[in-house]
């Protein structure tokens, strides 16, 4: 079993040197999973060893934020491959990214960070030329959102959403996503060539989708999908 001295060390970003034979990949799954559930409250990121899983399926993160070239939760600077699952009840209130990286993806020059979210709900920001979710400068990603509740923003011309390739339906779960950048018509993009109707596949089942694009600074919608209709340049009245 890791210690919780260890397992601190580990979420607050420091290297964890852990003696030979390595623990077995399920046992670092299990560690950061708890961990993950251990930091509401605190201003720290959630890093991964290279080819592992970040696991949150509950409880609250109050706020997890890098600051040096780390996601919020994800790879850190010039980090590993690693996937981050996101599910349940979760709240993630508060996550940015650290210069150049992703609010939860890859950190600046990572290795690539496999995002699959289905529930929760996420408020995500990434740092000035780094995606809300997805991909970190020279940061590959891949992004499958399938459901939750999800707020990403993006501070500069990087996608809120995306950077890698990315997919997004409801199929199984209700969906809500406010994805704001200075450029909505960028706000979610996939770097597969796929447009934004093969990118956001809302079905008429049901269930509540809605996908919004958003201008920083403004309320309006420059972009919204909503379940099987899309309706383009749709915008609400300002507030007062």
């Amino acid at each position: 079993m890791i210690s919780y001295r260890k397992l601190a060390m580990r979420v607050l970003g420091h290297p964890l040197r852990v003696p030979s034979p390595p623990r077995p990949a399920s046992h670092r799954v299990t560690a950061l999973a708890l961990t993950a559930a251990m930091v509401a409250g605190m201003a720290a990121p959630a890093y991964a060893d290279a080819g592992t899983t970040i696991n949150i399926t509950d409880g609250t993160i109050e706020k997890a934020e890098s600051k040096n070239g780390g996601a919020g939760i994800g790879s850190g600077y010039i980090g590993g491959s690693s996937t981050v699952n996101i599910s349940g009840d979760a709240e993630l209130k508060d996550v940015r990214g650290g210069n150049l990286a992703a609010g939860i993806g890859s950190g600046y020059g990572s290795d690539k960070v496999d995002v699959v979210i289905d529930g929760g709900t996420i408020n995500a920001t990434g740092s000035f030329n780094a995606a809300g979710i997805g991909s970190g400068d020279n940061g590959p990603s891949s992004v499958t959102i399938s459901g939750g509740t999800i707020t990403a923003t993006s501070t500069s011309e990087a996608p809120a959403i995306g950077g890698g390739s990315v997919s997004i339906s409801n199929t199984d779960a209700e969906l809500d996503i406010t994805a704001t950048a200075p450029n909505a018509d960028n706000a979610i993009r996939s770097k597969d060539g796929k447009n934004l109707d093969e990118v956001i596949q809302l079905a008429e089942n049901g269930k509540k989708g809605l996908v919004k694009l958003v201008k920083s600074g403004t309320t309006s919608i420059s972009r919204l999908f909503h379940n099987g209709v899309y309706a383009d340049s749709h915008s609400t009245p300002p507030t007062a």
